[in-house]
């Protein structure tokens, strides 16, 4: 049977909205300050923790296996997506192509972007060439009717 939910009881459902207290230390600031408290060097305590979580872990303990997992898979860093300061040439026909690629060059070699930049750009310079190469296919084709 369902229970009747109003809007007084979804209130008591809403997360704390206000956090953590202003001045209220991080877990990891209470614990670095705990081991400093007890004259304990922090590398020696690191080592001691890093062997406790890793027997834990190895007993099954979920939250060890994930501190743990966390530890051995950093996660990738994340790409800035930014505009370039580049100025590329139009691109309007197959010849413009090789002006383009020799911009990006510029670029590279004046540090202006970086290996991964130019490497988007080479894929978006790949792309225009495929469709002014298109046309100019079609447009021949085209020709090549009207002439029948």
């Amino acid at each position: 049977m369902k229970k009747n939910m109003n809007a007084s009881s979804l209130d008591n459902l809403k997360p704390n909205s206000n956090g953590r207290p202003k001045g209220t230390p991080n877990k990891a600031t209470v614990w670095k300050e705990f081991i400093a408290e007890l004259g304990i060097d922090p590398s020696v305590a690191k080592n001691k923790i890093y062997k406790k979580v890793d027997a834990c872990a190895g007993l099954g303990d979920a939250v060890c296996i994930k501190l743990l997992w966390d530890l051995w898979m950093p996660q990738p860093p994340k790409i800035k997506d930014e505009p370039l300061d580049i100025q590329l040439p139009p691109i309007n026909c197959i010849e413009d192509i090789n002006k383009a690629f020799n911009a990006i060059d510029q670029a590279l070699n004046n540090k202006a972007i970086t290996i991964i930049d130019a490497h988007s750009l080479a894929n978006y310079i790949k792309t225009r060439a495929e469709v002014i190469e298109y046309k100019e296919v079609k447009h021949y084709a085209d020709m090549m009717k009207q002439k029948q």
